[in-house]
């Protein structure tokens, strides 16, 4: 289900519908506190921060982004996330912030993973 939510929360950080990530976000985050975190976890907190840095509370977004990195050492083995987790945090919310010169190699890592398990590496060439 938290593969569900991640991808519901990317359709709506493209269509503008903040609310909705909002909403889902807290569910995703209840969910887990029930049942257990999934590997999908750290991805959704990282769109929601997205969201946040596009809306404007980039302190806000800065932090869940950080929260999302840290959750990632619970799936080490999990190349596909950690490389999307990674991809998504330097590449469009910790430059905000911080000096661009400092992402690119954490964005360099994301991409050679993404290329080594096939995933979609024209994303960080946006970044």
């Amino acid at each position: 289900i938290f593969y569900l939510f991640l991808q519901v929360l990317k359709y709506c950080l493209f269509t503008g519908n903040d609310k909705v990530m909002k909403v889902l976000t807290w569910k995703a985050i209840q969910l887990a506190t029930k049942k257990g975190m999934d590997r999908n976890l750290p991805g959704i907190l990282c769109v929601f921060a997205t969201s946040l840095a596009k809306q404007g509370k980039v302190k806000t977004a800065q932090e869940l982004g950080h929260v999302s990195i840290v959750m990632l050492e619970k799936f080490p083995q999990d190349i596909e996330m950690c490389a999307f987790t990674n991809g998504m945090a330097y590449g469009t919310i910790f430059p905000l912030l911080q000096p661009f010169r400092s992402m690119v190699d954490p964005l360099l890592q994301a991409y050679n993973d993404l290329k080594l398990i096939g995933g979609w590496t024209e994303a960080m060439f946006g970044s």
